[in-house]
């Protein structure tokens, strides 16, 4: 059995626990690399979760080298914020108990192996998108691409169970073509990187399964190198795909009922853009598109776990 991962998770731990999320994470998953460093340092985390991290060295794809660089960089800061943070709790202060302290927990506790981490932050619905990316970085990449594919699949069911009475949401020809060379690839088929790389383009990169057959292109195919890590681009193409399905399920926002001549506030043309936050602090807030995910997250923790 997983020990107990997840200490405090916010100031309301009260809303934590009612909008806890229940995820029967198999204990077994071969499709899945196990090493936890390996994965996480891989995972773009916004500045406001990587401030609150205890151990800066988690974020570092070399562990051993950790020390060398906890004086310079982005480790230098958040050591310096970590020490801060102990001092005003030393203090009697109130120290940040937000999702980077829930999120090194986790770390802390699941001694280097991802399955037990997985299984720790599914059960908070902050964590919902983590966890996607998580396993998109995580799974073996034939997997991975299967999984952006059965998604997308997923995603088109489920928008079109929730819409019948609005009408259905047909997938283009294209983007048909392009999610059958991508399952067919993933499958252990031979398909050209070039004919992948093409069909997503014409499918058009908004959609779903385009980006599972960009995936599929880059991993027989990798970018430059300039382009990054070929391993996070294949990754971020499947979390892509898996969150374009996701959002396909969401419910069609209402038209605003006002009063006749009355007009929206604008607001005013200096305002600053709201930044959308990868990990909100508030459980609750974060509770509705962590259910959305939630059969998506299943499908690749069952395809995980697949012999």
């Amino acid at each position: 059995m997983f020990k107990k991962l997840l200490g405090s998770l916010s100031k309301d731990e009260a809303a934590a626990n009612a909008a806890k999320m229940d995820y029967a994470v198999p204990e077994v998953m071969p499709n899945l690399n196990p090493d936890l460093n390996a994965i996480l340092p891989k995972i773009k985390l916004p500045d406001s979760v990587k401030k609150q991290i205890q151990d800066p060295s988690i974020l570092m794809e070399n562990p051993d080298e950790a020390a060398a660089e906890m004086s310079k960089g982005v480790a230098g800061d958040l050591a310096a914020d970590a020490a801060s943070t102990a001092v005003a709790a030393s203090a009697g202060e109130e120290a940040s108990t937000g999702v980077g302290k829930a999120l090194s927990t986790a770390v802390e506790n699941a001694n280097g192996e991802s399955t037990p981490f997985l299984a720790s932050i599914l059960t908070d619905p902050r964590f919902a998108i983590i966890g996607v990316n998580f396993l998109a970085l995580g799974l073996k990449k034939e997997t991975a691409i299967l999984w952006a594919v059965e998604c997308t699949s997923l995603g088109y069911a489920i928008a079109n169970e929730q819409k019948k009475a609005s009408g259905s949401i047909e997938m283009s020809p294209e983007e048909e073509m392009a999610l059958s060379q991508a399952r067919a690839y993933a499958n252990g088929e031979e398909v050209p990187a070039e004919e992948l790389s093409a069909l997503a383009v014409e499918a058009g990169m908004d959609k779903p399964g385009a980006l599972a057959a960009q995936a599929a292109a880059w991993d027989m195919q990798p970018p430059p190198p300039e382009a990054g890590d070929p391993d996070v681009l294949v990754g971020d193409m499947v979390a892509g795909a898996v969150m374009l399905a996701a959002a396909m399920t969401m419910p069609e926002p209402e038209e605003p009922q006002l009063p006749q001549g009355a007009e929206l506030p604008m607001p005013p043309a200096d305002a600053p853009l709201e930044s959308a936050e990868i990990v909100p602090e508030d459980p609750k807030a974060a509770a509705p598109a962590a259910k959305r995910l939630k059969p998506f997250i299943d499908k690749g923790l069952e395809l995980a776990a697949a012999g």
